[in-house]
């Protein structure tokens, strides 16, 4: 959602690291995707311990503000 707005207002997001990818990267939605890295390598999510993105567990209130807040 924050990547169609971001794309949407002309936003432009630093690229601050390379996106290396999640042991899970897989199960990553073909439509997910491009926004996943795009908040990856902004520094916006860094997945959760063990290199893993863990798509269908969703994301916790907490993981929801930071992405906010480094968003903003």
């Amino acid at each position: 959602m924050l990547n169609n707005y971001a794309v949407r207002m002309g936003l432009a997001l630093l690229e601050t690291v390379e996106y290396t990818g999640f042991l899970d990267d897989a199960d990553i939605v073909i439509y997910a995707k491009e926004a996943t890295e795009r908040f990856f390598t902004a520094g916006g999510i860094s997945g959760r311990p063990g290199d893993i993105f863990y798509p269908p567990g969703g994301g916790t209130r907490a993981e929801l503000a930071t992405l906010l807040y480094r968003f903003l």
